[in-house]
C-alpha cells in the first residue's frame, strides 16, 4: 500500500511579488484555496480507482516566523498545518521524520493549477514499479528529471526515506531552497516521467510558463480562471489551460 501525504509548500515573502500567497485569483479564492481545492478532488479520484493507494487530506507546510503566522491564522480550520524551517528541503525532511513509510506529493504554492491525469500517470507508473519501491531502488517519481512539460506543470512524489536517509546541512542552500535537483543528483532513484512516454508522445513549448511570480502571472491565471464556469475542481486539461495561455499571449504582442 503506497500511503501518500500531499504537501502544499508555501511562505509569506517572495522577492519577486511579496505576499502573493493572499492574492485572490478569482470568486474569492487565493492560491493556496484552489490548491486545496483541486489536491482534495484529485486525492479522491486517486483513492477510488486505486485500491493499493491512500492519498491523504492536503497539507499546508509553511515556516516557523512570524512573518508566516497569518498563514495559519488563515488555513489551519481548512486545512492540517505545519510549521518548520525556512527553507523547503529542511521543513520536508523535518516531516518526513514524523511520517516514516510514506510518500510526499510535494505541491509548489506558486503554482495554481494541478492536473488530473499527470497525477494519475505518476500513480500509475509507482504502481508498476512497487516491488522496486518495496526493496527501496526506487524512491519516487519526477517529471522534470527530463523536462518536457511546460514549466509550472509538474509532479513529484518522493519516499519520505529519501529526505530520511540525507544529511542536508551537506546540501548547498540551492538545493534546500529547490528540492528538485536533489532529485537531479539521484537520478538512478527515481522514475521519469515525460510527456512523450505517458501522454501520446506530446511535445509542449519550453517556453510557457504557468507559475505566479509577476503581478502579469497574475493576470494571466485571474483569466484563465474566469474562463471557467465551473470550478477548478471540476478538472480541465493541459490544452485547456495552454490554449487560453497561447491566446493570451497572441493578444499581447
Amino acid at each position: 500500500m503506497l500511503r501518500i501525504i500531499p504537501i502544499i509548500l508555501v511562505r509569506a515573502d517572495s522577492s519577486r511579488l511579496p505576499g502573493k500567497v493572499y492574492e485572490e485569483i478569482g470568486r474569492g479564492n487565493r492560491i493556496v484555496d484552489l490548491l486545496i481545492e483541486q489536491t482534495t478532488t484529485v486525492s479522491t479520484k486517486i483513492n477510488n480507482n486505486f485500491k493499493d493507494v491512500i492519498v491523504e487530506r492536503p497539507v499546508i507546510a509553511t515556516t516557523s516566523r512570524a512573518i508566516d503566522n497569518r498563514i495559519y491564522k488563515e488555513w489551519n480550520i481548512s486545512c492540517n498545518i505545519f510549521r518548520g524551517a525556512t527553507l523547503p528541503y529542511d521543513r520536508v525532511r523535518q516531516f518526513s521524520e514524523l511520517h516514516p513509510n510514506s510518500f510526499i506529493w510535494r505541491i509548489n504554492g506558486d503554482s495554481p493549477v494541478i492536473f488530473t491525469d499527470l497525477v494519475t500517470a505518476g500513480i500509475r507508473a509507482l504502481l508498476k514499479s512497487y516491488d522496486y519501491i518495496c526493496n527501496g531502488s526506487i524512491l519516487g517519481i519526477s517529471n522534470i528529471i527530463t523536462r518536457t512539460f511546460p514549466y509550472g506543470i509538474s509532479l513529484e512524489i518522493i519516499s519520505t526515506g529519501f529526505f530520511i536517509q540525507t544529511d542536508s546541512n551537506l546540501m548547498s542552500k540551492d538545493i534546500r531552497e529547490h528540492i528538485s535537483p536533489a532529485i537531479s543528483l539521484n537520478t538512478s532513484l527515481f522514475i521519469s516521467l515525460t510527456s512523450k512516454s505517458w501522454f501520446q508522445n506530446r511535445q509542449f513549448s519550453n517556453d510557457i510558463h504557468l507559475t505566479v511570480d509577476t503581478k502579469n502571472d497574475l493576470a494571466f491565471f485571474r483569466e484563465m480562471y474566469g474562463a471557467f464556469s465551473s470550478s477548478f475542481s471540476a478538472g480541465f486539461s493541459v490544452d485547456d489551460v495552454i490554449n487560453i495561455y497561447e491566446k493570451r499571449r497572441q493578444f499581447n504582442c
